[in-house]
């Protein structure tokens, strides 16, 4: 039987589905490597088969964070581990999370550094929080895969791999962000001007009436109105097709930022940033590419392409705390 101090270290930050194929990896439970040396007719009728199938298929399960998977039920016994430990070690922040179905943000940066540390492309829970579309390590903007990888077991080598397979890609995306680093920078600040607000809510209610303040905040900036402020983005989303481009304003009004990229995310933050009055126009007409048009550098050009909504204004002021509310946006007059 396997014992907790024969594993190897989580990696600081390291996504529980990410340690689970390391350990496995390195010390494969019986069962699994029985499995993986029978024929696919024998493996079906195998009693082995029962609950590791859909280990070895890997479709789809949120192995992050549903710690109650029996997948992950079934790694605990196998290993000896306690589902407390697991908890603690492995839960997210209280913040949002990007459902398992859209995950593909990553830094290549952490990656390479995770590989000469421990030999694997390490993938991180905080990767996957909404409202982070940087890296918490080096500060630069997530890239994003596009390719349909998000059900893999090892998510963290295949979108490595993806990665090291298209350079050019990477290159354009570099250079774009080079080009954009002004606002990336404003959008950074608001980022962290969040982060310390909610840093500072007395409680959990009012932590997550500013996180969906902000929530609102993001759909808003990413409504098809405000399309506009995006169009020199090399990569808009991670998803997508005819059924969820012909869906009516409503579903993507709460869809839309689960299926952006990190590239757009940031781009939203800056937007977020004009709204509440925190970049003003000086900074934001200096920091804009010459060449993005497009890009709005004052609140009262957002609202007015918002239009007049009774259900944002509601939703804006059920959200509203002394933190961060109505009170606090720039021409709010103009909405």
């Amino acid at each position: 039987m396997f014992n907790q101090s024969s594993l190897p270290e989580p990696y600081p930050d390291e996504a529980l589905s990410s340690w689970m194929y390391r350990v496995r990896e390195i010390l494969p439970e019986p069962e699994i490597r029985a499995l993986s040396g029978i024929s696919d007719h024998d493996r079906e009728t195998s009693p082995l088969v029962a609950p590791y199938l859909k280990v070895l298929g890997g479709l789809g399960a949120d192995l992050d964070f549903r710690f109650e998977r029996p997948e992950i039920l079934a790694f605990t016994q196998a290993y000896d581990l306690s589902l407390d430990w697991i908890k603690s070690v492995f839960s997210p922040a209280s913040a949002k999370t990007i459902p398992i179905s859209f995950r593909s943000d990553y830094c290549l940066q952490c990656m390479e550094e995770s590989i000469a540390e421990v030999g694997f492309p390490v993938y991180l829970k905080s990767w996957r929080l909404l409202l982070k579309p940087f890296c918490q390590k080096h500060g630069c903007v997530l890239q994003s895969t596009n390719a349909y990888l998000y059900d893999s077991i090892d998510f963290g080598m295949d979108i490595f791999e993806h990665g090291c397979a298209n350079p050019h890609e990477l290159e354009r995306e570099s250079k774009w962000l080079a080009k954009d680093s002004e606002v990336k920078n404003l959008s950074r600040m608001v980022v962290n001007r969040i982060d310390f607000l909610l840093s500072q809510a007395e409680d959990a209610v009012v932590h997550d009436k500013v996180q969906n303040f902000v929530m609102t905040l993001l759909r808003i900036t990413l409504m098809p109105k405000l399309w506009g402020n995006y169009s020199s983005i090399i990569k808009f989303t991670v998803q997508a097709g005819v059924d969820f481009e012909s869906k009516k304003e409503i579903p993507m009004f709460y869809q839309l930022p689960l299926r952006v990229t990190g590239m757009v995310r940031a781009r939203s933050f800056y937007l977020i940033g004009l709204l509440l009055g925190w970049i003003d126009e000086e900074q934001a007409g200096n920091a804009r590419p010459r060449d993005d048009f497009y890009l709005a550098t004052s609140a009262s050009t957002l609202w007015r392409l918002v239009g007049n909504s009774t259900r944002i204004r509601t939703i804006l002021q059920l959200y509203s705390t002394e933190l961060l509310g109505v009170s606090m946006l720039a021409d709010w007059e103009c909405f």
